[in-house]
């Protein structure tokens, strides 16, 4: 019955300002052989039948379809002002038949007030699979974070630590990962949506409790400490501090090696390096390494 709809439309200049559902208003359609006629007596009243947002190309099809008078192919209805869309629901951005995403963004903000990350992670979920989402990337994007905290909070407890912030690549992951377990249950994949994949090696950045233990630290904290013990090195220490962070700031990667008799200030030196290069990211891994050389150091 589309198919031939086309057809009449390449045909028909008249039926080509109708949409798809009022053609039968104004025609007829036979089914032997198949093709549509003018309609000669009676009034009827078309109608499409419903599809459910979460039904990916099948409901932008129909959406096209309600919208869209005269096409006369799939690709025709596919095209927007000469581009070929690569699909129905870019076919539907293009013409703004899609409003932004201000309503599911706006009611995560009014969940995430009183609501815990495993129900933000939930409506979420119900918002892709059953709402019209222009952008799920951008929506995910924006309100991962508020999914995760209790992810952290879990790896904290595994690892024996208190106040132990995760990683944000780990975070992340673990979303990803509750999120696809969600969406299957709706026979869904995060590939439907647009949305990243899961990684194996997010897992392994809080798999070892000492490298945790080391990256666990107050940032602010380690600054002012920084600022702090920086004003009494000796200008020995001070020569040897601009010396190694210069190499750092500029990515030289050159290699130093400390050495004075035991009582000299080389701990301390260490100590004030180590929290000059504090910050909130797992490049920072050299802090543990520099941190526990000053250990074995004399």
């Amino acid at each position: 019955m589309l198919t031939e709809y086309f057809m009449l439309n390449r045909k028909d200049p008249e039926a080509r300002s109708l949409m798809y559902a009022d053609i039968p208003t104004a025609y007829t359609f036979h089914v032997r052989p198949k093709h549509w006629s003018k309609r000669k007596q009676g009034n009827v009243i078309g109608r499409i039948i419903f599809i459910p947002p979460g039904t990916t190309d099948v409901y932008f099809l129909r959406m096209l379809l309600t919208k869209v008078p005269g096409p006369t192919s799939f690709e025709d209805l596919m095209t927007v002002n000469g581009k070929l869309c690569k699909d129905y629901k870019e076919a539907c951005m293009l013409r703004g038949f899609l409003i932004d995403d201000g309503e599911p963004e706006a009611t995560m903000i009014k969940v995430r007030q009183w609501g815990m990350p495993a129900l933000l992670r939930s409506l979420f979920v119900m918002i892709l699979v059953h709402s019209e989402v222009a952008d799920p990337g951008k929506l995910f994007e924006t309100n991962w974070k508020l999914f995760a905290d209790d992810f952290s909070y879990q790896a904290g407890r595994g690892l024996n630590l208190q106040h132990f912030q995760a990683p944000d690549e780990y975070l992340k992951n673990q979303v990803i990962k509750h999120i696809e377990t969600l969406l299957h249950s709706h026979f869904r994949s995060l590939a439907d949506f647009g949305l990243p994949q899961p990684t194996d090696y997010a897992h392994s950045l809080v798999s070892n409790r000492l490298i945790c233990e080391q990256l666990n630290y107050d940032v602010c904290m380690q600054k002012r400490l920084a600022d702090e013990i920086f004003s009494a090195l000796n200008r020995g220490q001070q020569d040897a501090y601009h010396s190694i962070m210069t190499s750092v700031e500029q990515g030289l990667e050159k290699f130093f090696f400390l050495y004075g008799h035991g009582g000299t200030g080389k701990t301390y030196l260490y100590n004030t390096i180590i929290a000059k290069l504090a910050k909130p990211t797992t490049d920072c891994l050299g802090r543990c390494i520099l941190r526990h050389c000053s250990h074995f150091t004399t």
